[in-house]
């Protein structure tokens, strides 16, 4: 809602007073909502539990997650001798708790559940397609307002590159970068059940007259690649790119991509490997058709 809701007075008319015309304001009230299709979160919602011996990592997770056409990047694979997977009760939950136990990959892992099939892949940025699919990568090339490149309408496919090309003027991205974690803290310290400790710098920003500060978490189950997936998810956020652009198919913009930044010009340093965080679909009238605006949100990988 635009503003807080008033549940003392009659929600469609704010003013008790007859004397008083009713306005548009005072009439009704601005609500923005979200519609999210039942099955899918059906899918979510399972309760799941168990135990598992002698069974590979890989198993379990394709168990939990049988509901749906699953698109899995392949995993750093193990076996259990015997583990108990305590009540969770959602797919979600556990995933978190499997990736809590052994690391799926080396960065931290992305869940995603679309309307034709649920993806369980990396941050690492490398394109995982699934069967059928040809398009590895997606190009952002965002050109400086005097140029023709930046006003081209869709994208452009090229069949050798395997490549989306999407151009944008600069003046339709917007860059927002994190200033703030690091007045909280800038290494993180993981600290084991056995006391093993790691501690690790984080990449996030970090203002030249910064002092140390640390903070600490729990490895689980003496998993010490956790760490350095908790490390790459704070530094995921510490730069996000937002991209509007009119008249593309968003059907090619999915986690399972690559995305990369070329020729940023207004931003010195911003050119590198991205993951796609969000797409919006924002459809405008056009007289007695609709024009569609997407706005991409993608995060910086931080080397």
């Amino acid at each position: 809602m635009t503003q807080d809701p008033n549940y003392t007075r009659d929600i469609e008319f704010e003013n008790s007073d007859p004397s008083k015309p009713v306005t548009k304001s005072n009439s009704y009230r601005e609500v923005v909502i979200g519609l999210i299709k039942v099955d899918l979160l059906n899918i979510n919602k399972r309760n799941l539990s168990g135990i598992w011996v002698g069974t590979n990592l890989i198993n379990i997770i394709a168990y939990y997650t049988i509901q749906m056409p699953t698109l899995i990047e392949p995993i750093n694979d193990t076996v259990f001798s015997q583990l108990l997977v305590p009540p969770c009760t959602s797919v979600v939950q556990g995933l978190e708790y499997l990736n809590r136990m052994h690391c799926f990959y080396n960065t931290p892992y992305r869940y995603f559940v679309d309307f034709n099939r649920t993806y369980l892949v990396s941050s690492s940025g490398k394109a995982t397609l699934a069967k059928g699919e040809t398009v590895e990568s997606i190009i952002i090339k965002a050109t400086d307002t005097d140029t023709e490149e930046g006003k081209k309408q869709g994208q452009i496919y090229d069949a050798t590159q395997k490549v989306y090309t999407i151009s944008v003027e600069a003046s339709q991205t917007s860059v927002f970068t994190d200033k703030i974690t690091d007045k909280s803290f800038n290494h993180i310290l993981g600290v084991s059940v056995s006391g093993v400790q790691i501690e690790l710098p984080l990449n996030i920003n970090n203002s030249s007259l910064s002092t140390k500060k640390v903070k600490v978490e729990r490895i689980p189950n003496e998993n010490y690649n956790y760490i350095n997936h908790l490390k790459k998810n704070i530094e995921g956020h510490a730069m996000i790119l937002q991209v509007n652009k009119t008249d593309i198919d968003t059907s090619i913009l999915n986690i399972n991509k690559s995305y990369n930044v070329k020729n940023f010009k207004t931003y010195s340093g911003l050119d590198g490997q991205f993951l796609l965080s969000r797409k919006r679909e924002i459809y405008q009238p056009d007289g007695d058709l609709f024009i569609m605006d997407t706005i991409i949100d993608l995060r910086k990988i931080m080397s």
